[in-house]
């Protein structure tokens, strides 16, 4: 058999208990991070620098049951020579909390700019790539 033992609550534990379920039926979606647009979010990647268009293949399905492991793929069509070539690539999921889903890093010697991962959305959005090339562009 459980023994029940009584603990006495004082006001100030009272009051605490009452002002906290008070902020949480007023306050229920209040967060301490502000969401930021896909475009405060990329210029902030690129540092200002102007994106320009490139050709980017991305292979995302259009709807998926589950958002807690969705297959995505992209390739950059670039010549990737040592002149000429991607540095980096970014998943950006502009409704996850942390925007950034991934980032890959590329050499000339990787041959060509492909990628496949596995990212988490947090719900319906849009995904972007950036790509970040040897010369200082972003496409």
């Amino acid at each position: 058999m459980i023994q029940l033992i009584m603990q006495k609550i004082t006001r100030r534990n009272a009051l605490g208990f009452l002002g906290g379920a008070l902020a949480t039926s007023l306050l229920p979606n209040y967060s301490f991070s502000s969401e930021k647009t896909v475009n405060e979010i990329i210029s902030e990647i690129s540092k200002g620098t102007a994106v320009d268009n490139v050709r980017i293949d991305i292979d995302i399905p259009q709807q998926v049951e589950n958002g807690r492991s969705v297959s995505i793929a992209f390739e950059i069509h670039t010549p990737m020579t040592p002149e000429n070539f991607v540095k980096s690539a970014y998943i950006v999921a502009d409704g996850n909390p942390e925007p950034v889903a991934a980032t890959f890093n590329f050499t000339p010697f990787s041959g060509s700019c492909y990628a496949k991962t596995r990212i988490r959305l947090f719900k319906t959005q849009n995904v972007h790539v950036l790509a970040l090339f040897s010369d200082g562009s972003f496409g």
